[in-house]
């Protein structure tokens, strides 16, 4: 299942809902589907808040994959895209 996109609050708004159905007494199997994600998901979370609290469960900044362009090299891409009657 890929992960649900969505403002960091939201998301870490909804482990701690989950990480909350499983303190009340129901189980991974219970939890993970009617939350609309897998049991495997939900157990590095739980992990997480008994190492290191509330604190473990905010989402983090994912930066995704490095951009091969060099400044120089966008800023031509940008110039090229802009046409060449902007840029005589």
């Amino acid at each position: 299942m890929p992960r649900l996109k969505g403002s960091a609050d939201l998301l870490e708004d909804r482990r701690k809902r989950t990480l909350a159905l499983l303190d009340s007494g129901e189980s991974l199997d219970e939890v993970g589907p009617g939350i609309g994600c897998d049991p495997s998901s939900v157990m590095p979370w739980r992990d997480a808040r008994r190492k290191g609290g509330a604190k473990a469960l905010r989402v983090r900044f994912s930066p995704g994959r490095p951009l091969k362009l060099g400044r120089r090299q966008r800023r031509l891409v940008d110039l090229l895209l802009q046409g060449p009657m902007m840029n005589g």
